[in-house]
């Protein structure tokens, strides 16, 4: 019995910590559709005040009311190398795509 127990305090606690991988507006699971990347922090500020969580790029563009540029991403090795096309195209300035 306590096996269970202890698996179901392990699989609540990635529940826990996964909590802050969901956008604050709309809930999508930000690291399931690949949307993690990092911002200057004005910018960040200027979407999200509290700082804190995290936001899916339509909800960061919706909360500052314009399309994110290669200039609102910091040089974080995290925003390299992206492999979801409308992600990339924010940080690499391809405005060909939605």
């Amino acid at each position: 019995m306590s096996g269970q127990l202890e698996l179901f305090g392990e699989l609540a606690g990635e529940r826990a910590a996964r909590r802050g991988h969901f956008c604050l507006d709309c809930g999508v699971d930000t690291i399931r559709i690949g949307e993690f990347y990092m911002l200057h922090d004005p910018v960040w500020l200027q979407a999200n005040p509290d700082r804190a969580g995290m936001l899916c790029i339509d909800c960061v563009e919706t909360r500052l009311g314009r399309r994110l540029g290669p200039g609102d991403f910091t040089a974080a090795p995290i925003n390299r190398f992206h492999r979801i096309p409308r992600l990339r195209s924010r940080i690499v300035g391809d405005l060909g795509w939605p």
